[in-house]
């Protein structure tokens, strides 16, 4: 088995804590070769962890030749440029989420990979949540019918002061969290990744944050009656948070956190066809008007993770790493395409317009 040797950029929450500590376990397949980091005790921890190699600036890596994977997890606002400068030396590339804020810098960066016939890909984890696969499942299954409306929150209740709190950093929470509930809820809304949806949202900024971006997300997609409504929520300004996935259809419904999936349903072929009375209901001549009811079966399942996973490692980021992997040894497709992030990317900037308040200033 090829062992792919790795640079990540940035060793902070991201870069240490999610791709670092994951790859130093899954050293049959790849090793952290380089790190970049501006601090120098987070230098000096990756050379003792990793056994790396490790610089002050990113620019030290242009002239290496033995890197197949380039891990862009810089801070938010540097994900564009940095990701540009690797893709134009011809380095495969991994950027950690939000992408971008703005769809022509999409556009620019996939022309770039294709231009120099290198890998770009986007750190988007969270579509190899066992929770979210599980929701899918029960969808495609067509056991509810019609999706009416996808009810989507990642929310909690707390406060945030540091630089994810500041819109000149790409943060708020419209790019720090809500890029994983976006990415899912679009592929709920279409698995097409040229359907884009109309958008409708709200986005506050509260005493909870110390910067100037927003802690509250509200956003509707939406189209027309072939797509379901999806209502994606998240953000720090939720002190009831009932669940993760709550699912409106015609048959039944899902109501689901990232921990259990319920759902409920009729069968339509077990009942007797609707027949409509236009006149007022009694249950016979001379009795009192009422209301429609009937008996009708009701099935409830319910799934759990305990002792069920999906993906190689039963984990989204070794998942994902597997996905990567293969693409890149293989020549597999990618399951999370810049295509696709493209679209959540043209959400986030119409909602920066629709909220002139945060964005306009």
């Amino acid at each position: 088995m090829k062992q792919l040797n790795v640079a990540i950029i940035g060793q902070g929450r991201s870069g240490l804590s999610i791709h670092a500590s994951h790859l130093i376990k899954d050293q049959e397949r790849f090793k952290i070769k380089y790190v970049v980091d501006p601090l120098e005790h987070m230098r000096k921890n990756a050379e003792e962890k990793f056994g790396c190699e490790t610089f002050s600036d990113r620019t030290a890596l242009y002239d290496k030749k033995d890197i197949d994977l380039v891990v862009n997890a810089s801070p938010s606002h540097l994900h564009v440029p940095y990701t540009k400068e690797f893709l134009e030396r011809g380095f495969n590339v991994l950027c950690e989420k939000p992408l971008a804020n703005k769809v022509a810098d999409v556009d620019e960066l996939i022309a770039t990979a294709k231009k120099n016939n290198v890998l770009f890909a986007i750190f988007q984890q969270s579509r190899f949540a066992s929770y979210f696969q599980k929701v899918s499942e029960i969808i495609d299954s067509g056991i509810l019918g019609k999706i009416l409306q996808i009810s989507v929150l990642f929310g909690g209740f707390k406060r945030r002061w540091d630089w994810q709190t500041l819109t000149e950093k790409n943060g708020g929470e419209l790019m720090n969290t809500c890029p994983h509930p976006m990415d899912q809820a679009l592929m709920l809304y279409s698995k097409d990744e040229n359907d884009y949806p109309n958008v409708c949202s709200m986005l506050q900024s509260t005493s909870l944050a110390a910067g100037d971006a927003e802690n509250f997300v509200k956003v509707v997609l939406y189209k027309d009656a072939d797509h379901p409504i999806v209502d994606v929520q998240g953000g720090y300004a939720y002190a009831y948070a009932p669940y993760t996935y709550k699912v409106d259809a015609e048959f039944g419904g899902i109501l689901a956190s990232t921990k259990k999936v319920q759902w409920k349903y009729i069968k339509p072929e077990e009942n007797n066809p609707l027949v409509l009375q236009k006149e007022s209901l009694h249950y016979q001549p001379g009795s009192m008007p009422h209301y429609c009811s009937e008996d009708i079966k009701i099935y409830e399942e319910s799934w759990d993770d305990v002792g069920e996973v999906y993906g190689t490692f039963g984990n989204m980021t070794g998942a994902f790493y597997d996905m990567l992997y293969k693409s890149l040894t293989e020549g597999a497709p990618l399951t999370v395409t810049p295509e696709q992030v493209r679209r959540q990317i043209a959400v986030i900037e119409e909602c920066h317009k629709q909220n002139p308040w945060i964005y306009g200033k």
